[in-house]
């Protein structure tokens, strides 16, 4: 903890008294982006600008969650979810994919009430929901031959938003 936190930690008067560390910018968790050989490339907010141009640009990029890492590739990037498969041995299995936000699941999926719930509670589980029969594919950024039923998420972890609203498009990641 740094020297303001801990006087916070430490002091009865202070609403944060023995409480859980914060947020802080100076003590709190940071972003940072490494490459393949663990040397760092970019912190902070560029750590997350970097890791969305990889994205953009086809790669495949791992995010470390709440539980472990994620693989991310932009679905519109048929090559990456390619090589993601292959690298996965996961050829006919759909991979999770996750929306920006629940409107922009709506946009191409029925989403019942029940699916609803489940997508904005806390936890924040993946749910298996149905392609809309009038959803275009390749204008939503899915691929052409996504699945008819597919295991559907929005963000929920704070990583995560911070990633998806830096897109220049719809954002559709798979994990």
């Amino acid at each position: 903890m740094c020297a303001t936190c801990r006087a916070e930690y430490e002091d009865p008067l202070n609403r944060r008294f023995h409480a859980q560390p914060n947020a802080c910018p100076q003590c709190g968790p940071h972003v940072w982006l490494e490459d393949s050989k663990g040397r760092v490339l970019a912190q902070r907010d560029e750590a997350v600008r970097q890791a969305v141009r990889y994205l953009e640009g086809g790669q495949i990029v791992a995010v470390k969650g709440l539980g472990g890492f994620h693989l991310a590739v932009l679905t519109r990037h048929e090559a990456a979810v390619s090589r993601l498969r292959r690298r996965k041995i996961r050829e006919e299995k759909p991979f999770a994919v996750m929306f920006g936000n629940l409107e922009a699941v709506r946009g191409v999926c029925c989403v019942s009430a029940e699916e609803e719930g489940l997508l904005s509670s806390k936890e924040r589980p993946i749910v298996l929901v149905r392609k809309r029969s009038d959803a275009e594919s390749s204008s939503a950024g899915l691929p052409l031959r996504w699945p008819l039923e597919t295991p559907t998420s929005v963000p929920s972890c704070p990583i995560r938003p911070c990633m998806c609203c830096s897109f220049r498009t719809a954002p559709t990641m798979r994990w």
